[in-house]
């Protein structure tokens, strides 16, 4: 069966070779750095284009304009427009939703924050302004018809915020559990399922579901880890064919936030039908970003403690997708990363550790029936070209003519891996070089900085700062750049 399996996937190989490709610049816009707006934030809104938001530098009267502008997908400018905001204002988050932009500025002080929509078909904004404290997080922000539902930590007590995008009024849900201790309670996942929230919420090391209708109420909390023995780190809930099924990471150590694993379980009332775990090393490819030499020792150990009657596993931090579900199967897709340190010399000898941003190694992809069986697996290497400061998602996934498609900006290529939507095989793996700039007369002298995002099908967006020098005068000029990339 293996040897048939390996034949089979050199004939397959032969067909799909890497192909080795360009990513030329197809588009280009350039922003001044004497302009009197800050750099701005790139939100692309798919195959309606793309918006550049920015905050004026300059305030008066204790407010400043919040500009907008919206390009097509060729980046030329459609339509331009500006509110006054407080000048403490600072984005915070954004979301795209059902064709329509929403940004999120909060005081960086006070307790005011304002939600920006804007609708590309109409070229409408709208402002709605709400309030809440300075000191709460406000994460998993998602939209649902006419609410932004959010999860927050505020003075060691977690809540789910409901906020009405049509009036502005705000709901709050503080999730307390009789003698458990706040700061023993955490809110890891929340979604919007049949106009109600649905909260993962950890108590210490059982996981409960906690639903709550848009006008805050609460219904009584179910524990759905009570038979489950290993640690739930984080986990994606959503429904599908009228069941609720439920994926992510655990470990078998306790206080452990490292992952060990996936899992994945249809929830039946207050308990799960079914719930099944997999180790890492048991998937195909996990390994294999790491060098020859690594992999050998992970073989020995695994198969030193497999005669011994154990499990040998690795810890791994991992940055989940929510679950995708398509066809009537689900998919999982994980980022591993690590974090990085670097040391800071504080005088007489000393030195001061630093954290240096999150160095991602590679990704996993586990396609699962409705019964929690594995169809396939498959893990790739991703190495961006930037670490960053949070825990960030890279890959864009998504399906088209029978394929799963993953693309993601690796170094100085844009990569597109194609699976085999039934069979979990790479059909396709190309690697797009970035070409620096499509004007022959200019050299990039120096990029400060950039960041890279995919926009839509082989389009990718990549901006940040650069020096560019023009070979015929040798002037030089510093600039604030977004370039389109199609991979050719």
């Amino acid at each position: 069966m293996r040897k048939l399996l390996f034949i089979s996937v050199m004939m397959l190989l032969a067909c799909h070779v890497l192909s080795a490709e360009e990513a030329v610049v197809t588009a280009r816009i350039e922003q001044s750095h004497r302009d009197d707006y800050g750099a701005g934030y790139i939100f692309p809104m798919k195959e309606r284009g793309m918006l550049f938001q920015s905050l004026c530098k300059k305030s008066d009267h204790g407010q400043r304009f919040f500009r907008t502008e919206y390009y097509d997908t060729n980046l030329n400018l459609v339509f331009v427009d500006s509110v006054l905001v407080d000048k403490n204002m600072e984005v915070d988050n954004q979301l795209y939703e059902k064709n329509v932009n929403y940004t999120i500025l909060r005081e960086k002080r006070g307790e005011d924050f304002i939600v920006v929509s804007f609708d590309p078909a109409t070229h409408q904004t709208r402002v709605i302004d709400g309030e809440y404290t300075r000191k709460g997080s406000m994460r998993n922000l998602i939209i649902a018809d006419d609410y932004m539902v959010f999860s927050s930590t505020q003075r060691k007590t977690d809540r789910i915020g409901i906020f009405n995008l049509t009036n502005g009024e705000a709901r709050f849900a503080d999730i307390h559990f009789d003698k458990v201790r706040d700061k023993d309670i955490f809110i890891m996942e929340n979604t919007v399922i049949d106009n109600m929230v649905n909260a993962l919420v950890r108590v210490k090391e059982d996981v409960y579901l906690v639903r709550i209708d848009m006008q805050g109420n609460k219904q009584k909390p179910i524990c759905i880890t009570s038979a489950v023995p290993q640690n739930i780190l984080t986990a994606s809930v959503s429904k599908a064919g009228g069941k609720y099924f439920v994926t992510g990471t655990y470990t078998d150590k306790k206080k452990n936030d490292k992952a060990q694993g996936i899992y994945f379980g249809q929830l039946d009332g207050d308990y799960f039908a079914f719930i099944k775990f997999f180790n890492f090393l048991d998937l195909n490819n996990f390994t294999e970003y790491m060098s020859e030499k690594a992999q050998k020792k992970v073989e020995r150990r695994k198969e030193k403690a497999e005669k011994q009657g154990k499990a040998y596993s690795m810890d791994y931090l991992i940055a989940s997708h929510n679950i995708i579900e398509h066809n009537g199967y689900y998919y999982y897709l994980g980022e591993a990363f690590n974090p990085t340190y670097s040391y800071v010399p504080t005088g007489r000898m000393g030195a001061m550790r630093v954290f240096d941003g999150y160095y991602y190694t590679h990704a996993v992809l586990v396609k699962f029936d409705n019964q929690g069986n594995i169809m396939w697996d498959n893990c790739f290497e991703m190495k961006p070209r930037t670490r960053p400061f949070y825990v960030k998602l890279f890959i864009n996934a998504g399906f088209k003519d029978g394929h799963m498609n993953a693309m993601f900006v690796d170094n100085k290529n844009i990569v597109s891996k194609s699976f085999d939507e039934t069979t979990g095989l790479v059909v396709s793996d190309r690697k797009a070089e970035v070409l620096e700039t499509d004007d022959e007369a200019e050299d990039i002298k120096k990029t400060r900085s950039s960041n890279a995002q995919h926009w839509y099908g082989d389009n990718f967006l990549v901006y940040g700062d650069q020096v560019v020098k023009n070979n015929d005068t040798g002037k030089r000029r510093r600039v604030y750049f977004i370039n389109k990339y199609t991979i050719k």
